[in-house]
This record gives structure tokens, C-alpha cells and sequence, in this order.
């Protein structure tokens, strides 16, 4: 399996692995993340392994998972993002979370719009997704700002409503800085998208 690490001005977006659990760990049940991502839920380690175990199978499959996101400058992780494959019939979604140290310095923007361009032209999605809690208004307007459009209200697997909108492949023009790609590397070569920039 290739996977494929995405450089944006300020950030470095990695595949997570096993090895990242105790850091997905910290950063699922900061009080600021869990409070929308898993609706105020502690998540155990073996929820964390499960959903890692996901994203890995999801690269397999599809090219996509999820991200740890970092800070170019330092080794410090920022949040998390990726696609998933989620509900019936299948559709991908776009996940975000920022530590709150890291909110309001449009982080969330670069990070989500480098993962977004990647789903459409390195996985070639033909559309991606975005939810949110109705209380959870900075997910609503980092969505606004993605350009992505609004389609109406859903219910979630655990009962509770979210807010959906979506982007179709094309409907943006990227800029030549939204990100660069670059094979990770000590990882075994296999078939998948071209790395480029």
C-alpha cells in the first residue's frame, strides 16, 4: 500500500497509523473535539484502533482515510481530517478537527481544502460531503467558506440531526497553493495515484 502525505503552506497532512493511537487518543477526547466529533463522548483506545483500522482499509480500497494534520514547524499536532465512507447507499465524507488552540487562524480551511482537492483529483470522487451539529456554527461556516452548498438537514445513525452540504468534482478552481504530494516514506511500494504537485 502507497500512501501519500500532503504539504500545505503552514501544515503537513500524514496518513494516521497504528503508532498515532495515543495521539488520536488525546486529541478525540479533548473536551473542545469531543464535543461535536463524538457529541461529548469519551472515546476509548479501542474505539481509537477501530477507526484507524478504517482509514487504513480505506486507503487500501480507495486511496482516502484520514489525516494527522501538523504544523510545518514543528512536529505538534494540530487535529485531525480525511475522507470516509459513510450511510446507505455510500456516499465519502469530510471530517475536521482542530485542537481549539488552533481555531480561528484558518487552519481548518487549509487543511480541509488540500484533503478535498486530493479526494477529487488524486481519488477522482465525484462529490464529497460535509456535517454538522445545528449548534456547532464554526463547522457551519468553515463549510460556507469551502464553497460547498447546503442540501438540507439528516439524521444520524445515533438519532441526533445534522446539517449537510456538498461539493461536486469540478465546482472549484484550485489554487497552485493548496497543497503538494509526496509519497510517505519506510512504506511499501504499491499501486495508486501518481504523486505530484
Amino acid at each position: 500500500m502507497q500512501l501519500f502525505q500532503l504539504e500545505t503552506d503552514r501544515l503537513i497532512l500524514r496518513p494516521v497509523r497504528t503508532l498515532d493511537a495515543p495521539q488520536l487518543l488525546h486529541l478525540w477526547n479533548d473536551p473542545g473535539v469531543r464535543r461535536y466529533l463524538w457529541d461529548d463522548r469519551l472515546i476509548g483506545i479501542d474505539e481509537v484502533q477501530v477507526q484507524i483500522n478504517r482509514s487504513l482499509a480505506g486507503f487500501e480500497l480507495y486511496g482516502f482515510g484520514l489525516f494527522l494534520i501538523h504544523g510545518r514547524d514543528d512536529e505538534a499536532v494540530r487535529g485531525f481530517c480525511g475522507l470516509r465512507i459513510f450511510g446507505e447507499p455510500a456516499e465519502i465524507e469530510l471530517l475536521i478537527a482542530l485542537y481549539p488552540q488552533f481555531w480561528k487562524q484558518g487552519l481548518a480551511q487549509e487543511a480541509a481544502r488540500a484533503i478535498l482537492r486530493f479526494g477529487f483529483e488524486e481519488c477522482h470522487l465525484p462529490a464529497i460531503l460535509a456535517g454538522h451539529g445545528t449548534p456547532n456554527s464554526e463547522s457551519s461556516r468553515l463549510i460556507e467558506r469551502l464553497g460547498m452548498k447546503p442540501f438540507g438537514q439528516r439524521t444520524l445513525a445515533n438519532g441526533l440531526a445534522a446539517e449537510f452540504a456538498a461539493l461536486q468534482a469540478g465546482e472549484i478552481a484550485w489554487g497552485r497553493e493548496t497543497y503538494t504530494l509526496r509519497k510517505e516514506s519506510g512504506l511499501t511500494p504499491a499501486s495508486g495515484p501518481a504523486a505530484n504537485s
